[in-house]
């Protein structure tokens, strides 16, 4: 397994998290985090998840994966991250973020 078979959710807006390429580092981002994804009114959001801290959670998962299998419901703090494995379809686990507050 790798961290392309994961796909990362904003816990917010339930949306696929993007790969971002930033002016220091990569990332992944919400959509709603860019202006042209967002209606007029609508605040941006704030779930940006560093590239290493994506590796910590992908590797955390692999790792609980093989000692009590994927269920659906795990959920676990990371990083200042809170991810839950909330589906498994088409060879991918889907994990849905929250940044702990």
């Amino acid at each position: 397994m790798s961290i392309a078979d994961i796909l990362f959710i904003c816990g917010e807006h339930l949306r696929p998290l993007q790969f971002t390429s930033g002016k220091y580092s990569l990332y992944y981002e919400c959509p709603y985090c860019k202006r042209e994804n967002r209606t007029e009114d609508m605040p941006p959001c704030h779930m940006k998840l560093p590239l290493f801290v994506a590796n910590q959670i992908a590797d955390d998962v692999f790792h609980v994966t093989k000692i009590i299998g994927t269920q659906i419901g795990f959920s676990r703090r990371i990083s200042g991250y809170q991810y839950e494995i909330s589906d498994i379809r088409h060879g991918k686990i889907y994990l849905t973020l929250s940044k702990e507050k």
